[in-house]
């Protein structure tokens, strides 16, 4: 889904993965930018192009079957969504197989990018076979990463955020759609101006579909510009803003403004430095007043 060479953490250079994907006529090929995992160019016997990912988060084996099933619906609706192939178990890591879709990761958001991907969010309204269990989701995963935060000790602002989970404690969110749960400027694919594909479904969640227009907000506002160009950053963010604000109330938009606010700097103490998360509370900081 990427040209440049990127990560190929634990897992993707392992033997028994590749007998394991091989074993299934399938041959794995250079390595791919992005993901906290990593990724991996794979081609099949019948000449079918795929992406590798393996991970040792165990719960992505009960989520693979229901992004499968949720990427099917949408490829039937003309969705740019990858087809899942196989996938298996080595040791403690799982890994599977998503269909390659044509583009790649753009280095900069352009506006038209962020403007399809706002359209294409607004279709995972109405799309969730069952009702969802949110906002107790939300909330209780907001109280996690609070608790998780605590318990790593010297985060700044800590109190603020149990604050303000507090107040949105209440907030009602949708219940009837699919989010991507992680549609962010690195989980979709682009040639020019076109957006073809967005990728990384194994964390689709039922609830509100609008939690994705505040997830792209969220990274276009406080991380896209790193290292970047100031004027395309700033434009792609002011009309992810727009999409996201036109959608969400007030109360709304706090509750999901925190959740992935907390979300992210939580997950940052499991998997990086105190450097980085000290790094990513600096960061989300740019979305404060979203929330408080």
């Amino acid at each position: 889904m990427a040209e440049a060479a990127g990560p190929d953490p634990r897992g993707l250079t392992d033997d028994g993965v590749a007998a394991a994907v091989a074993a299934h006529g399938v041959t794995l090929l250079d390595a791919c930018n992005g993901g906290e995992f990593g990724a991996r160019h794979a081609v099949g016997a019948d000449g079918s192009q795929w992406v590798l990912k393996a991970s040792p988060m165990p719960e992505i084996r009960d989520r693979l079957p229901v992004a499968a099933a949720t990427t099917g619906r949408l490829r039937d609706l003309g969705y740019p969504a990858p087809h899942y192939g196989p996938s298996g178990h080595v040791d403690d890591v799982t890994w599977y197989l998503q269909e390659r879709l044509p583009g790649t990761v753009p280095e900069t958001a352009k506006p038209t990018h962020i403007e399809t991907l706002a359209a294409l969010a607004q279709r995972h309204a109405d799309l969730a076979d069952r009702p969802g269990p949110w906002p107790r989701t939300f909330s209780d995963e907001i109280d996690w990463a609070i608790a998780q935060l605590r318990h790593y000790g010297g985060v700044a602002n800590v109190e603020e955020l149990a604050a303000a989970a507090d107040r949105v404690r209440g907030v009602q969110l949708r219940t009837s759609d699919i989010a991507h749960g992680d549609f962010h400027l690195l989980n979709f694919l682009a040639e020019g101006d076109e957006v073809t594909g967005i990728f990384d479904w194994d964390f689709v969640i039922v609830g509100d579909w609008r939690v994705d227009l505040v997830v792209l907000a969220f990274w276009t506002q406080a991380f896209q510009h790193i290292g970047k160009p100031t004027e395309p950053i700033a434009s792609s963010a002011a009309a992810a803003e727009r999409a996201m604000l036109a959608v969400c109330g007030d109360g709304e938009l706090a509750k999901m403004a925190l959740w992935i606010t907390c979300r992210e700097v939580a997950f940052s103490t499991l998997t990086h430095t105190r450097e980085r998360v000290d790094w990513t509370m600096q960061r989300v900081a740019d979305v404060r007043h979203w929330w408080q």
